[in-house]
C-alpha cells in the first residue's frame, strides 16, 4: 500500500475542506459516516522536571472514505477525538 501524505484540502474536495483539529462529529457531518473505521489506544509517556514518567493514553482513530470517482481512498487519523491528518492511499 502506498501512502501519500497530503494538505487537507488536496485529500478531500474543496467543498468539504477540514482543519486540523476538527472534531469526529464536524468530520462526520461535512464529509458524512466513514465507509470504515479503526480505533485504539496508545500510551504517550513524557517525563516532568523532576524526571518523572507521565503516562497518559490517547486515542488514535482512523476513518477510510470512498470518495465517487476517484481511484484513491482518503483516510482521516484523529487523535483524541480530533483531525490530525488527512492521507491518501491506494486500495
Amino acid at each position: 500500500t502506498e501512502i501519500y501524505t497530503l494538505s487537507l484540502h488536496d485529500a478531500l474536495p474543496i467543498y468539504i475542506a477540514l482543519r486540523r483539529g476538527s472534531s469526529t462529529g464536524e468530520v462526520v457531518l461535512r464529509c458524512g459516516a466513514p465507509a470504515a473505521r479503526s480505533q485504539r489506544y496508545q500510551d504517550i509517556v513524557r517525563y516532568d522536571g523532576a524526571g518523572n514518567a507521565i503516562v497518559q493514553p490517547v486515542l488514535r482513530e482512523q476513518w477510510r472514505y470512498h470518495l465517487p470517482g476517484s481511484r484513491y481512498l482518503r483516510l482521516a487519523i484523529f487523535h483524541d477525538g480530533r483531525l490530525d491528518r488527512v492521507e491518501r492511499i491506494a486500495p
